[in-house]
C-alpha cells in the first residue's frame, strides 16, 4: 500500500509538471484537497475519473447527482490540460447520463427568472 501511494504521488507529480502550462487558470488547488490530491489524480485521471462515476453510481443508486465540485473539476481540467483533441468517431454512439450536479450560478439565475414579472399579452 505505501509503495503504491508512493508510485502515485511521484507519477503524478511528473504528470501534473507537464501539463502544468496548459491547465486551466481557473483550477483550485484548495477546492481539490491540495496538492498531494491533485498529485495522486494526475497519476491517471482517466481511470480516476471512471472510480468516481461507478464509485457515485453505486451510492446513489444509479441517480448520477453528485455534490463535490472539487474532484470532477480537477479531472476535467488534468484531461484538458493533455490537449488530445475532440474525435467524433470516439464518440459516436448511444449516450446515458451518468454523473449530474449542478452548476454554480444555476441557483442565483433560478431565483432571478422566478422573480421577473409575467407580462400579460393584451386583449
Amino acid at each position: 500500500y505505501a509503495l503504491q501511494q508512493r508510485y502515485l504521488a511521484e507519477v503524478g507529480k511528473r504528470n501534473f509538471e507537464k501539463s502544468k502550462e496548459t491547465l486551466p487558470k481557473a483550477l483550485s488547488i484548495v477546492d481539490v484537497g491540495g496538492y498531494d490530491n491533485i498529485y495522486k489524480l494526475a497519476a491517471d485521471p482517466k481511470a480516476e475519473l471512471v472510480k468516481l462515476v461507478i464509485d457515485n453510481l453505486r451510492s446513489t443508486g444509479g441517480s448520477g447527482t453528485y455534490n463535490d465540485k472539487g474532484k470532477v473539476d480537477a479531472l476535467v481540467a488534468l484531461l484538458q490540460s493533455k490537449c488530445q483533441g475532440f474525435s467524433s468517431v470516439k464518440v459516436d454512439g448511444e449516450w446515458v447520463e451518468v454523473l449530474n450536479r449542478q452548476g454554480k450560478f444555476s441557483t442565483k439565475s433560478q431565483k432571478l427568472i422566478g422573480r421577473k414579472k409575467k407580462t400579460v399579452r393584451p386583449t
